[in-house]
């Protein structure tokens, strides 16, 4: 039987919830209508709190993820004071992740490319 494919959703702090959301939905519904993908949310920080104010739960830590050749991995637009700031330029670690996904085959979709440039 193949794997089914990961569509790995990032949810920053600051995140823009249609940039996460619209897509999430395009999925699911893809999903519904039998297409074979497994949608996991991640994130480098909890609680998460989206650029709106709405507070995300509990979502697991980005190091948690098992990502694979194929899967894909999504990260949604966030509000630009938080591009800007020093607390976002100081998760090395999460960028490092983001390119050995990328480095393994892992597929990456960016919303705001500047990012991880």
């Amino acid at each position: 039987m193949p794997r089914i494919p990961q569509l790995i959703f990032v949810v920053p702090p600051s995140v823009h919830v249609l940039d996460l959301t619209g897509p999430v939905q395009v999925f699911y519904e893809a999903v519904d209508y039998g297409a074979s993908y497994q949608l996991l949310y991640c994130s480098f920080q909890c609680p998460v709190t989206s650029s709106a104010g709405l507070n995300f739960g509990a979502v697991m830590g980005y190091q948690d993820v098992k990502a694979e050749p194929g899967d894909y991995v999504f990260l949604p637009g966030m509000a630009m004071e938080y591009i800007r700031s020093q607390e976002f330029k100081q998760e090395t670690a999460f960028f490092d992740w983001l390119r050995q996904q990328h480095r393994k085959g892992t597929f990456s979709k960016t919303y705001k490319a500047q990012v991880v440039s």
